[in-house]
Order: structure tokens, then C-alpha cells, then sequence
């Protein structure tokens, strides 16, 4: 007998809802650091990411023929995966006031931190395996440690700037690894932070570069990046609710799935660091 959607119970076929990810996880760092490249259902399909390389413009003397170019043609292969959660929720816990939207900001707190993690890093496959697809620390640029001073990290800056149109748009650090940066004295012996005081109210900064702190990074973490160099694939948010799946003990069951992937179109577009 062949089980299909149209001919089953509600528990084996519930409702799903699709939410654009910005409007539900806005705080994501696949939607903040990434530029989208397109979408892909299942973990089989790959979003192929196209890129022509052209370098050899110059000169032409008056009247002279123009030489053609040759250009190099790439592409990037972007595998995704699925972060997703279910919980078991009483119908009487529900109806609870304020239940549903304490439930609701939880699951999309852990949605989004389960999707940083994955992000950042997910190790990558071992061939032959191709799932789940690495985070970006698995293919970035290690660019040394940082240590007593931004030496290393403004000649991380400068690798991604010597990348044709490129700019550092986004550090990603771990809370320690930046409250560390911010420690940094201006001399040895001086208590003058050499970030300043950041007594100030205003958006975390470090060298006129947006930071985004998270745990999701390693401890000692700091990346650098040119978003632009960064492709991602990723759905819509698919939210779902079934007042059935849990029929026997009155029970609603809550889900929440995210699918993702991202790459880069050149490794020195990210640059990783360790705080020492």
C-alpha cells in the first residue's frame, strides 16, 4: 500500500507555512553576511553558481584593432542542508497566556543558533561524503594569530582588498575573542584601550567594519569578509503546526526547518584569526 499526503490523516501530512527567513530569523549570518545565489530543495541538488573572470583590459592605440579577451569561465558548487527542531507542546500549556509567543521566540532563538553554528562550523564532508555541507571557517584563509595588536588583521583587510571590487564588509567574533581586541592597550604599561573607552552607545566597530559577535564562532575566533564573495542558497522558513501527531496525550507538535548552504567564490574572501 503506497502512502500519499491526499489520502492520509492530518498527523502524516500537516500544514506548512512558508515565512520568508527575513521577517522570522533577521539576525541569521547566512542573511547578513552572505549574498543569495539561489534556492534548492533536498539534499541532493546543488545550486550552481556561475563566474567569468576577464583580466586582461588595456590600452588600445587610435584605430587598432581591440584584442579579444579570454575570459576564465568558473563555477561554484553550494550543497545545502536542513537545521531543523520539533517540539511537543500540551494543548493546555498552549492556551496558556503569552504561551505561544514565548514558544515561538525560543524556537527561533535555537533556529538561529543552530544555523550560526552550522554557518561557521559544520566541519566539512570527508569524500566520499558530501553531507552536511562545511561551514566557512572549513574553507577561509587562516590568516595567523592576533596578537597584542591589529597587525595581523589589517594585513588580513588588505588580502581581501586586493581581491578585484573587494571589501571587508563583516567581522564575525566570538564575545571573548572581542571583549580580548577591546582590552588591547595603546603601550605597554598604558591603561588606554587602543579601540578607546567604547563607553559610547552605538554598533559594535572595529577599524570602520561592522562586528557581529556570536557563540557560535570558537572562542578565540575572529573572521573577516567581503559578503560579496560569499554566495549562499537558502528557502524560505517552513513553520508547521499538527494538532494530530501527538493524538494519544492531547498534545500539539511544533516545527520549525530551515535549509541552507553557502561557499566562496575565493578563499582569501575570508580571512580567519585567533585572538592570543
Amino acid at each position: 500500500m503506497a502512502f500519499i499526503t491526499n489520502e492520509s490523516p492530518k498527523a502524516w501530512a500537516m500544514d506548512v507555512l512558508g515565512v520568508a527567513p527575513q521577517s522570522v530569523i533577521p539576525s541569521a549570518l547566512v542573511l547578513q553576511c552572505t549574498t543569495k545565489g539561489g534556492e534548492v530543495q533536498g539534499d541532493a541538488p546543488v545550486v550552481r553558481v556561475p563566474r567569468i573572470k576577464i583580466i586582461d583590459a588595456g590600452f588600445v592605440p587610435e584605430g587598432s584593432n581591440i584584442p579579444e579577451s579570454d575570459p576564465e569561465l568558473t563555477e561554484l558548487l553550494i550543497k545545502t542542508g536542513t537545521v531543523a527542531e520539533l517540539i511537543k507542546v500540551s494543548r493546555d500549556q498552549l492556551n496558556q497566556d503569552s504561551a505561544a509567543g514565548l514558544i515561538s521566540h525560543e524556537m527561533k532563538r535555537s533556529l538561529i543558533h543552530k544555523a550560526d553554528t552550522a554557518f561557521l562550523s559544520q566541519p566539512a564532508p570527508v569524500a566520499p561524503a558530501e553531507f552536511p555541507p562545511g561551514g566557512l571557517l572549513s574553507y577561509a584563509t587562516d590568516a595567523g594569530p592576533l596578537t597584542g595588536d591589529l597587525d595581523a588583521l589589517i594585513d588580513a583587510f588588505a588580502e581581501i582588498e586586493a581581491l578585484p571590487g573587494g571589501v571587508v564588509t563583516h567581522l564575525i567574533t566570538h564575545p571573548s575573542a572581542y571583549a580580548t581586541l577591546r582590552q588591547i592597550k595603546k603601550a605597554t604599561g598604558s591603561n588606554e584601550p587602543l579601540l578607546g573607552a567604547g563607553t559610547q552607545p552605538g554598533e559594535k566597530s572595529l577599524l570602520g567594519v561592522p562586528v557581529l559577535t556570536t557563540t557560535a564562532m570558537p572562542s578565540e575566533g575572529v573572521l573577516a569578509l567581503d559578503k560579496n564573495y560569499v554566495v549562499s542558497a537558502y528557502t524560505n522558513l517552513d513553520l508547521a503546526r499538527s494538532d494530530d501527531y501527538y493524538f494519544n496525550s492531547i498534545s500539539v507538535a511544533l516545527r520549525a526547518s530551515f535549509r541552507f548552504g553557502a561557499g566562496l567564490l575565493e578563499p582569501t574572501a575570508a580571512q580567519y584569526l585567533e585572538v592570543a
